[in-house]
């Protein structure tokens, strides 16, 4: 027999394992380490697919999928989607006799230097030179955890939507915006935010959530053989769509193509994009038409990735809140993360909550940039254009705010609700085993049952068992994250 301070091997390796699994379901199942911006692949230097990616240590790839087909494999490689798309829509605007964002918002008196073509690929090619000495270097340390060209290439791209965030900003406070061209300064503050939703919806809700909502159902926080029927219509829900067979009247008998499988998110961003996409196409007014499409086209790209990202971005987090909803959770006290188990859940929101902050800070910028600039003769306008006006601007600020606030109910306060009510009912179970140890024949009412300061030092620990799934302060911290984005159009 062991000794009572002592424990026997298999508690301890119980104990090791809870304690493995408060550590292990919010990490990826791939074997690369490191902050969210280091998640996403540079061609030339990453596996293109996820096929070869090694696997972390203990960890299978998860059968669920956040998203399938093209659209992963675009959300993977979203910073070099990016750099193409800028690098190509600043070429096609030089090439079509326009000048730098300089000489198209200020007077042309003031700055109207023409940019040769050659300098343009300045910065990609900056960024790709770093990058092959990063490449060489971390071949020299032999070490898979130095990711230095993803860390590069992030960072050099932001720095330089940055500048164009503030530059356009500049010109909208100073009043200095001349043309109506919206050029590369102006696209910076949408680039930017697909840059980082792209970057932390992959690392976020690929890379961690498909393990967290894959091996959830060996936590101790609920009952597995429920859970796995709520995971098979997870994974039913985000999984692609087929459209059947097709034969086409190609030869004698013809020629059967199918079954075709396309993600949804991308099935619906065609559909809701349809009656708009062929338009600009036929108006394209430019000294290049060819070039003037070529440029609205990767717009439209970026459009559907975007669009069919935030679908399934959408049925995740609806999914997520019938989770919270099912009684087959359950609360842990004393579980080694600290959080009654909800620790892993609470760090998946607050990820939601980063990337919900993220796209508000695009709808302040897009309110300043746009809605500012189109302000001006408001007091004359028709009630047309001032009902347009509305919609485009400032709709989508109300917007931001009623998500964010379902959002912060459904996840944080669901969860804060459930840990409370999950302590009140072990609380008054050790009540009922304390009673019933007692020599006492009358049973109490259901009066003393809730009084949860009663015979307090059976269970005083438990008073203070944590009830909420973060950390109070990194609570408040999202909070004031979310509300940055509401202050700015309400400040200016």
């Amino acid at each position: 027999m062991s000794s009572e301070g002592e424990s026997s091997p298999d508690q301890s390796s119980t104990n090791e394992s809870v304690a493995a699994e408060a550590n292990t379901l919010w990490q990826r199942w791939t074997s690369d380490t490191g902050p969210f911006y280091q998640s996403c692949a540079i061609l030339g230097f990453d596996h293109f697919s996820e096929a070869n990616v090694p696997r972390r240590e203990g960890t299978e790839k998860p059968e669920l999928r956040f998203c399938t087909g093209l659209l992963r494999l675009g959300l993977r490689h979203i910073p070099v989607l990016l750099l193409l798309a800028a690098s190509t829509s600043f070429i096609i605007g030089q090439i079509n006799n326009f000048y730098l964002p300089l000489g198209t918002y200020l007077p042309l008196g003031v700055f109207s230097v023409s940019v040769q073509v050659e300098y343009l690929l300045a910065v990609p090619l900056g960024i790709v030179w770093i990058a092959l000495l990063a490449r060489i270097f971390r071949e020299s340390v032999s070490t898979e955890k130095f990711q230095i060209h993803r860390t590069l290439v992030f960072f050099a791209t932001t720095v330089v939507l940055v500048a164009g965030v503030g530059y356009s900003l500049y010109l909208v406070v100073t009043n200095k915006v001349t043309g109506s061209q919206q050029h590369l300064a102006f696209k910076a503050g949408y680039l930017l935010f697909i840059l980082l939703v792209g970057h932390l919806a992959y690392d976020g809700l690929v890379l961690r959530g498909e393990n967290l909502f894959w091996n959830l159902k060996d936590s101790r926080i609920v009952d597995s053989e429920r859970y796995e029927t709520f995971r098979n219509q997870l994974t039913d829900s985000l999984g692609p769509i087929e459209l059947g067979q097709y034969t086409l009247p190609i030869g004698r008998d013809g020629y059967t193509v199918g079954p075709l499988k396309v993600s949804p998110g991308i099935l619906f961003a065609l559909v809701l994009l349809v009656p708009t996409i062929p338009l600009p196409l036929l108006t394209f007014e430019t000294s290049h038409p060819l070039l003037g499409r070529l440029s609205y086209s990767i717009i439209v790209a970026l459009q559907i990735l975007l669009i069919a990202v935030l679908f399934q971005f959408v049925v995740l987090l609806w999914q997520f809140s019938k989770l919270l909803s099912k009684e087959f959770m359950d609360y842990k006290p004393f579980h080694p993360d600290e959080h009654g188990g909800y620790r892993a859940l609470g760090r998946f929101a607050t990820r939601v909550n980063l990337i919900l902050a993220v796209g508000g800070g695009y709808v302040a910028f897009r309110f300043v940039t746009g809605g500012l600039t189109h302000l001006q003769g408001f007091a004359n306008a028709s009630g047309l254009w001032i009902a347009t006006w509305v919609v485009s601007f400032l709709g989508p600020v109300v917007v931001y705010v009623a998500v964010v606030v379902l959002w912060v109910y459904f996840s944080f306060w669901r969860m804060h609700r459930q840990m409370r009510r999950g302590r009140r009912e072990k609380i008054q179970k050790l009540q009922r085993q304390a009673r019933e140890d007692v020599e006492d024949e009358t049973p109490p009412n259901d009066t003393h049952m809730e009084d949860l300061e009663l015979d307090a030092p059976v269970w005083e620990s438990l008073q203070g068992a944590p009830v909420w799934p973060v950390k109070r302060r990194s609570l408040m911290g999202v909070i004031m994250l979310d509300s940055i984005p509401i202050l700015v159009p309400l400040i200016i």
